[in-house]
């Protein structure tokens, strides 16, 4: 095979990825394929907690002030069965994150804690494919100050803004 397409549940460890990964097949997943084509209508919420809670709440604030938004990825509704719209919030897991070869237009990282370490092959991996939300130039980055672990990771590589699309 050429391109790989992996369900998001199995792991970047397993064995059959890491032996593709060898033979230089590429790898992907349904949220990457369907973020190739929405990133910029993207609000993408990510974090080991609060995530449901900020990302329910992100579409819920935008729908009161007269911005509807279809809400899904790892809450409720898969990106793939996602329908068209003008706006997405969606929940993104590490999983999903992983892969992204782009960046949703506005990324929200909740918090970091050291979760599912088995199946990202450790503590540094697990954090990367957490932070590979941010890795393809989001517009705007939104990141709990609060949390020395991902002050810690991010160190200098995003600047910290507010701000929401226009669309």
């Amino acid at each position: 095979a050429d391109v790989v397409v992996r369900s998001p549940g199995v792991p970047q460890t397993h064995p059959w990825l890491v032996e593709l990964r060898r033979q230089g097949v590429t790898i992907t997943q349904g949220t990457a394929l369907w973020m190739a084509d929405h990133a910029d209508r993207t609000v993408g919420v990510t974090g080991s907690k609060g995530k449901s809670t900020t990302s329910s709440l992100i579409s819920h604030l935008l729908n009161a002030v007269d911005r509807p938004n279809v809400f899904g990825g790892n809450i409720g509704v898969p990106t793939l069965d996602l329908p068209e719209a003008d706006l997405y919030v969606l929940e993104l897991s590490s999983y999903q994150c992983s892969d992204l070869t782009d960046s949703p237009r506005v990324a929200v990282v909740t918090a970091l804690f050291p979760e599912h370490l088995d199946a990202h092959g450790g503590e540094a991996e697990y954090y990367r494919d957490k932070l590979n939300l941010l890795a393809y130039g989001p517009r705007t980055v939104v990141v709990n100050g609060n949390d020395p672990r991902l002050a810690l990771e991010l160190g200098d590589r995003a600047a910290v803004r507010a701000g929401l699309p226009d669309t």
